[in-house]
C-alpha cells in the first residue's frame, strides 16, 4: 500500500465519513495535525456545606435535681395536707374545750413545719436545676490531662497533652 501526504486544507475533505454511530472514519494523514481540540468539562460540584453545630447536650444533672426538687414539693404538699387536716381535726375536737394533747399538736405543727422546710429544698432545687439546663455551656476538652489510677504497687500518676 502506497502511503502520500497531502496538506491538510479547509477544504479538503476526509475520504470517508461516519454514517452511523460506532463505524469508523478514514481520515488522510496530516488531517489531525495543527488541529486544536478543545475538552469543556462542567465546573466541579460545590463543596458540601460545613455541618451545623449540634446543640450542646444538657446535662443529666439538671434533669436529676429539678426531678429531686419537684418530688419534694409534692412531698411538701403531702406534709401540708396531712398537718392542716391533723390541725382541723384537733380544733373541732378537743380544740373547743382546750383538751387536746401536747404530742397531737406537736405532730401537726412538726408536719406543718417539714412541709416549709422540703418546700423550700425542693424550690431551691428546682430553680438550681432549671438554671442548669439553661445556663449549661459546655467547656472545651482540655488540652492537658493529669491522671491518678491504682497499680500493683500502689497509684500511677499519668500526664497527657493533645497538640
Amino acid at each position: 500500500m502506497a502511503e502520500h501526504s497531502t496538506p491538510w486544507r479547509p477544504e479538503s475533505k476526509p475520504a470517508t465519513r461516519p454514517k452511523a454511530r460506532g463505524r469508523a472514519q478514514h481520515t488522510r494523514q496530516g488531517d489531525l495535525q495543527d488541529r486544536v481540540v478543545v475538552l469543556r468539562f462542567p465546573p466541579p460540584p460545590a463543596p458540601p456545606a460545613p455541618p451545623a453545630e449540634a446543640p450542646a447536650p444538657r446535662p443529666v444533672i439538671g434533669w436529676v435535681i429539678g426531678g429531686v426538687g419537684l418530688a419534694a414539693l409534692t412531698a411538701s404538699a403531702g406534709l401540708w395536707l396531712s398537718g392542716t387536716l391533723g390541725e382541723s381535726h384537733l380544733r373541732s375536737t378537743c380544740g373547743v374545750s382546750h383538751s387536746c394533747s401536747q404530742a397531737d399538736v406537736d405532730a401537726a405543727r412538726r408536719k406543718l413545719v417539714a412541709g416549709d422546710i422540703i418546700a423550700g429544698i425542693g424550690i431551691a432545687a428546682v430553680v438550681t436545676g432549671g438554671a442548669l439546663l439553661l445556663f449549661y455551656k459546655p467547656s472545651p476538652k482540655p488540652r492537658v490531662a493529669l491522671t491518678l489510677s491504682p497499680s500493683p504497687w500502689g497509684a500511677s500518676l499519668g500526664l497527657a497533652a493533645r497538640f
